[in-house]
């Protein structure tokens, strides 16, 4: 009895509360207070099925200090989409904090659930790890990687190719993009979509090949971001010293890290963005993690595949066979919300 209440709470879940199509979350420095505590903006950008959806950062470990500002908006939705196909709505909100020392901090915020997708990515989870120690090379403090995606990119099924994504680190640090791997941190199923494939140093998504299917492949993805040489991080109260390695050096470096709703794990220096996962830092970290899904629909005529990276925006033609995939269309006019600067 268990067993099948059990199976249909997941079903009713399933139909009335599948509402995410992935997110990002980024943090940036913002300067010093007048009594020297740091400003710090933390941008958390999500998609879902209708706008009443949002998600916000809470404090996880350390001292986040406090929310001294937060709004809310919307900057796109499927207003002009065909009724027949999955309507969308992208939402940001903007919270600055007023933290009172540069030691390291997390963020997260998690919510269920997943539109359904074919490789078990159910709950969203956006972790972010924060360090604003002062690095040796800069003497600023550590600052997040970012990635530029357009909002929707179609695929055909059968023409392989290649998608860079357009990373930067304003630090100068070596960026690298992985999947996430740790389960119910940096990624939910951990089960990688079949038919793409990442190459992790130079952030590019290669599509191969997908059976048409009316599900969504979903992505968790994590970007980070590694030093050029091995600096140190400095603390107003005592100092880290990070050895770090080369970028070929898996996961060790520099990081700083946001997360883009999933995970990210760095040693090293880490400011850390996840996009669709969550975001573990050790040292300085700057990483970002990344969400992705895919639709294919089956038809006898001509099946393509759309994927949107990092938020989801369902797009998907009646006659072809679509994977989703976060990217930022030019096409669309994007309204950033204000970051509350002094």
């Amino acid at each position: 009895m268990a067993a099948a209440l059990l199976l249909l709470l997941q079903l009713v879940s399933l139909a009335s509360a599948s509402h995410h199509y992935g997110g990002t979350v980024t943090y940036s420095y913002k300067g010093r207070n007048p009594d020297g505590s740091f400003r710090v903006d933390f941008r958390d950008r999500a998609t879902y099925v209708s706008c009443q959806y949002s998600s916000a950062q809470t404090c996880s470990t350390g001292n986040c200090g406090l929310v001294t500002n937060q709004q809310r908006g919307i900057t796109d939705r499927s207003t002009n989409a065909p009724q027949r196909n999955r309507q969308w709505c992208e939402t940001e909100t903007v919270q600055q904090r007023k933290v009172p020392t540069d030691k390291p901090f997390q963020m997260r915020s998690s919510s269920c659930c997943w539109i359904q997708t074919r490789n078990g990515v159910r709950g969203s989870r956006f972790q972010t790890q924060v360090d604003l120690g002062s690095r040796s090379d800069t003497g600023k403090p550590n600052r997040s990687p970012d990635i530029a995606i357009l909002p929707l990119l179609r695929v055909p099924q059968d023409c392989p190719r290649t998608y860079k994504l357009m990373s930067f680190d304003p630090d100068g640090d070596t960026v690298r993009c992985r999947y996430g791997n740790i389960r119910n941190i940096e990624c939910s199923a951990c089960n990688q979509p079949s038919g793409f494939v990442l190459d992790q140093g130079s952030c590019s998504l290669h599509y191969d090949n997908a059976i048409a299917n009316p599900s969504v492949f979903g992505f968790e993805l994590v970007v980070e971001d590694f030093p050029q040489r091995p600096i140190s991080l400095a603390y107003h109260y005592g100092t880290n010293n990070c050895s770090t390695y080369n970028s070929s050096a898996y996961h060790y470096g520099t990081n700083n890290c946001s997360t883009y709703n999933s995970s990210a794990y760095h040693y090293g220096t880490n400011n850390c963005s996840t996009y669709n996962s969550s975001a573990y830092h050790y040292g300085t970290n700057n990483c970002s993690t990344y969400n992705f899904s895919a639709y294919h629909y089956a038809t006898p005529l001509n099946l393509n595949l759309v994927f949107i990276v990092g938020c989801l925006l369902a797009a998907v033609g009646t006659i072809s066979a679509v994977a989703l995939y976060k990217v930022r269309a030019s096409k669309v006019k994007y309204q950033p919300l204000p970051s509350f600067e002094n």
